[in-house]
């Protein structure tokens, strides 16, 4: 069994005698960072299940489900920070690096569910062949879901493999997670533009009386690109140390999508459930 960045290194044994710190390994250091994000995202998650039991809308429980991942995630990373045992246990180690990669599929997803529910409320999708694709949230959930198991998978085989092969195998099924995420949130960006120019010539009537407020589509836009500076930042330092600097880490990747999950708190961005339900009927 090899460690991801330490080939050479079996877990558990260094040197013959002395334990392997993996979250050293893996650069984790930060306790203020780690703590402080849980702490964040703890807050995070009490408002948004509030949100949810008031508007009980599927994104916002999605959003809630993401933060409580989060919450998770950073605590076992402030754990590790602290801890020689935890870091010593690369069955913890391991589990911590898997829980958060899951949970980056509940922030995108919530992205795209926003801009499609828009379109709905404002009576803009379109009947075009591309975007019965685009706009088919099913699909987009199951090419999330496959990505998420193909990182999994990946994370699993290249901290685990006990051959090369075995281990460039992980790096593969991690790059395309990884490309598949990025497509995504291109596909969001675009989604997302499509549907400010389709809202932009509409005509306002009678039937318009949604609460969702007019610079929504730009919010969406800027948390859509957010979302591609992390993933881009994931795919171009796929199998590279630099992917594990904190420096790098928690600027690109933790809290591109923390400033996602806090534009989602403005008003009007977040459909309410009636308008929702009433623009399906009328659909």
């Amino acid at each position: 069994m090899s460690s991801a960045i330490f080939p050479d290194v079996v877990p558990g044994i260094q040197n013959g005698t002395e334990p392997v710190n993996y979250a050293k390994q893996l650069l984790i250091k930060s306790f203020p960072w780690a703590i402080g994000l849980s702490f964040i995202y703890f807050l995070l998650l009490v408002i948004y299940i509030f949100k949810a039991v008031r508007n009980s809308t599927y994104v916002l429980w999605i959003i809630a489900f993401f933060c409580q991942v989060r919450v998770v995630a950073f605590a076992m990373r402030a754990l590790l920070t602290k801890r020689e045992t935890a870091g010593e246990n690369f069955h913890f180690v391991l589990a911590q690096q898997i829980i958060y990669g899951i949970g980056f599929f509940g922030v995108l997803y919530s992205a795209y569910i926003m801009v499609i529910d828009r379109q709905i409320i404002k009576r803009t999708t379109q009947a075009s062949p591309l975007a019965r694709i685009t706009e088919n949230l099913h699909l987009i959930r199951l090419a999330l879901i496959a990505a998420v198991s193909l990182s999994i998978t990946g994370v699993i085989m290249l901290n685990t493999g006990s051959t090369t092969n075995t281990v460039t195998t992980g790096k593969h099924l991690r790059a395309a997670s990884a490309i598949i995420f990025v497509l995504i949130a291109i596909l969001l960006v675009l989604q997302t533009v499509f549907a400010s120019v389709a809202e932009s010539r509409r005509i306002p009537d009678e039937k318009d009386h949604d609460s969702l407020a007019s610079f929504g589509l730009y919010v969406l836009l800027f948390c859509g690109l957010l979302l591609l500076v992390r993933e881009f930042f994931m795919l171009g330092t796929n199998g590279n140390i630099l992917q594990y600097k904190e420096r790098l880490f928690y600027p690109f990747a933790a809290c591109t999508e923390l400033l996602v999950v806090l534009f989602f708190l403005l008003p009007g961005i977040t459909p309410q459930k009636h308008e929702l339900a009433e623009a399906k009927e009328n659909s």
